[in-house]
């Protein structure tokens, strides 16, 4: 497990389980975190593969013109690139996870090798939190990982970086399944740069009007 990435032929409800992950596939993986629940019109922003010199100052700014908190998950290896920005993300109040070194891919990753990479990253980023590239680990890896992190997954996928995702479909989807207590993932990369920095406003100005607060992970 986990996740298969679709697009163009590919079969539709392989994407919607990318997508929003159903409740039965919730149970078969209950150490991970797929949601916050609460009560409280408590959503939670996350951003993957960063930080990015263009992007990731860009949805700070956004962040900020709200008072909204988020989480961003970081690849070590643009955290060596970019400390000032990753310095920034936390001095602003977000919350940061790990995300890797390098972005392995944990069906094709050994246990070794892909435990070496995550570890690698914990050196640059603090905390327990961890986010699988792709969304993919296998229960070895979580086996070997659920000591030291929480492992994070998400209960809502933009599709911000998959380009024939028009805006208008990201938003609809968002507005689509999102509850409070939702995990929801963006990614602040140069791939999703022109979709991101159109939606996430729209989103927040959105949840801002249902009363809901964004809030970062601390779980």
């Amino acid at each position: 497990m986990l996740f298969i990435y679709c697009t163009g032929k590919e079969h539709d409800i392989l994407k919607r389980l990318y997508q929003k992950p159903p409740v039965w596939i919730r149970k078969w993986f209950p150490e991970l975190i797929w949601t916050i629940p609460n009560n409280n019109n408590e959503v939670y922003l996350t951003f993957d593969d960063g930080p990015d010199p263009e992007v990731t100052p860009r949805v700070l700014d956004i962040l900020a013109r709200h008072d909204a908190r988020a989480t961003f998950f970081c690849l070590g290896k643009n955290v060596e690139k970019y400390p000032e920005i990753f310095d920034r993300i936390q001095q602003e109040g977000h919350a940061v996870g790990n995300h890797s070194y390098s972005h392995p891919d944990g069906w094709r990753t050994g246990e070794k090798r892909y435990v070496e990479d995550i570890e690698r990253a914990a050196k640059l980023i603090p905390g327990t939190l961890f986010r699988p590239p792709y969304g993919r680990i296998r229960p070895i890896q979580i086996k070997a990982l659920k000591g030291k992190y929480q492992i994070v997954i998400w209960d809502v996928m933009s599709e911000d970086f998959i380009q024939n995702v028009t805006i208008e479909k990201c938003l609809k989807s968002i507005k689509k399944f999102c509850r409070t207590g939702s995990i929801v993932v963006f990614h602040d990369t140069n791939r999703a740069h022109g979709q991101l920095t159109t939606v996430l406003p729209w989103v927040i100005d959105w949840f801002v009007k249902k009363d809901f607060q964004f809030m970062k992970l601390n779980c």
